[in-house]
C-alpha cells in the first residue's frame, strides 16, 4: 500500500527528533502517534492514508530517516510484511516494525482550560535556562506547574545557582506537576496558536484541534525559591536592556574560560565587562545611571535565562556578595547567585 499525504508524519516527527525518550511510533488510517518515557502525542491526518493496521516503528530511527530524505520531493510510505520503506525522490530507507506494543489510548478530556501557545512556549524557553542537566536528579531537569492566586505559576531550577519562574493569568484547580523541560518544549511546537491544557494525577495533557500530547510526571522534591539562599530585601536596582546582555554573555562564553561577567557602575556609569584571563576582554556601556559605585559578578550559564525576561528588565541587588533578582515584564523573575572572590 502506498501513502502519499504524510505531513503530518513529518511534523510530529520532530518529536522524536528533539526528544531523546521517544523509542516508538505507530501509524493508523488518520493517525501517527509517538510514545516515550514522559511523553506520548498523536496527530490526526484530515486525509485517509491507506493503512489498515497499526504499525509499531522506532521513533528516533523513522525522526532520522525522514531527515535523510530530499526535503524538495514528495515523501511516501509504502509498507510490506514486515518493513516500512520511505521514498522521496532517488532516496530510499527501510525501517523494520516492532511487534511488541500497542499505542495508547488518549482519554476524552473534560474541564480544560484555553491556553495561548505562544505565551506558553516563551515562557518555557525561558525557564529551559533554569533547569539542570544533572540526571542525579531528574526532577531539576523539569518545569513545575502549579497555582496560586495570580493563575498558573510556572517555575524551574539547577537547585543551586539559578531560580526562574513565570506567573500567567490561567486559572488551574491546587496542583504542584513537574514535567520534564525538553518533552514540554518539543510538545508546544507541534500545537497551533490555541490550545487547551488538562490536569490531572498522573500527567499533563496538551490538545488543539489536530494533535493531542500526553506528558508523564517527574517524581521528587522540587525546591521552593525561599529554600534558596538570598537576601531578605533588595535595597538597590539597576535598569537595562536585554540587548546590553546578550553580547555580554556571549563574550563571557568565548573570551573568559569561567566564563564570568559582571555589571560595574563606576562614577554614574555602568557597563558590562568580560575580563577573560588570557584571550583579551569586553566592555557594553549601558548608560549613565544614578547609583553607588558597584560590581557584580555572574557566570554566564546563571544568568543566560535573564535574556529571554523581556526586552528590557531591572536587576534588583542588595550588595556585591549576595544573590540578585531579574524582574522583567510580564511577571518573568530570576533569582541568580553571585561569584563572591
Amino acid at each position: 500500500m502506498q501513502v502519499k499525504d504524510l505531513s503530518y508524519l513529518a511534523e510530529i516527527s520532530r518529536l522524536a527528533e528533539r526528544d531523546p525518550s521517544i523509542v516508538q511510533f505507530f501509524l493508523s488510517e488518520r493517525t501517527a502517534q509517538i510514545r516515550g518515557m514522559y511523553c506520548a502525542a498523536i496527530r490526526k491526518s484530515p486525509h485517509r492514508t491507506g493503512i489498515d493496521r497499526t504499525v509499531d516503528l522506532d521513533g528516533r530511527l523513522l525522526a532520522g530517516a525522514i531527515g535523510l530524505m530530499d526535503p524538495e520531493a514528495d515523501l511516501a510510505l509504502s509498507i510490506a510484511s514486515t518493513s516500512v520503506v520511505l521514498r522521496a525522490g532517488g532516496r530510499r530507507a527501510v525501517l523494520r516494525m516492532r511487534t511488541d506494543a500497542a499505542p495508547d489510548d488518549f482519554p476524552s478530556l473534560e474541564k480544560r482550560r484555553s491556553v495561548a501557545v505562544k505565551a506558553l512556549h516563551t515562557a518555557v524557553s525561558f525557564l529551559r535556562e533554569c533547569t539542570s542537566d544533572a540526571t542525579l536528579n531528574p526532577v531539576l531537569t523539569g518545569i513545575m506547574f502549579s497555582s496560586s492566586k495570580h493563575g498558573l505559576i510556572l517555575s524551574a531550577t539547577d537547585g543551586e545557582k539559578k531560580f526562574g519562574t513565570v506567573a500567567l493569568p490561567l486559572k488551574i484547580p491546587a496542583q504542584r506537576q513537574v514535567v520534564p523541560a525538553a518533552d514540554l518544549d518539543a510538545a508546544l511546537g507541534l500545537l497551533g496558536d490555541k490550545a487547551t491544557i488538562y490536569f490531572d494525577g498522573g500527567a499533563i495533557f496538551l490538545s488543539d484541534a489536530h494533535t493531542s500530547i500526553r506528558l508523564s510526571l517527574l517524581q521528587g522534591e522540587f525546591p521552593s525559591m525561599g529554600s534558596l539562599p538570598k537576601p531578605k530585601s533588595y535595597k538597590n536596582e539597576v535598569r537595562f536592556d536585554a540587548e546590553h546582555l546578550k553580547p555580554a554573555i556571549k563574550a563571557a562564553t568565548l573570551m573568559d574560560d569561567e566564563r564570568m561577567l559582571s555589571l560595574v557602575i563606576k562614577d554614574g556609569s555602568a557597563a558590562w565587562i568580560v575580563q577573560g584571563q588570557e584571550v583579551g576582554g569586553f566592555r557594553i556601556l549601558i548608560g549613565k545611571r544614578k547609583a553607588d559605585d558597584m560590581s557584580i559578578s555572574f557566570n554566564a550559564d546563571w544568568v543566560a535565562a535573564a535574556q529571554y525576561v523581556g526586552d528590557k528588565m531591572t536587576m534588583k541587588y542588595k550588595d556585591g556578595r549576595t544573590p540578585v533578582l531579574f524582574v522583567g515584564p510580564n511577571n518573568y523573575l530570576l533569582w541568580a547567585s553571585t561569584i563572591v572572590r
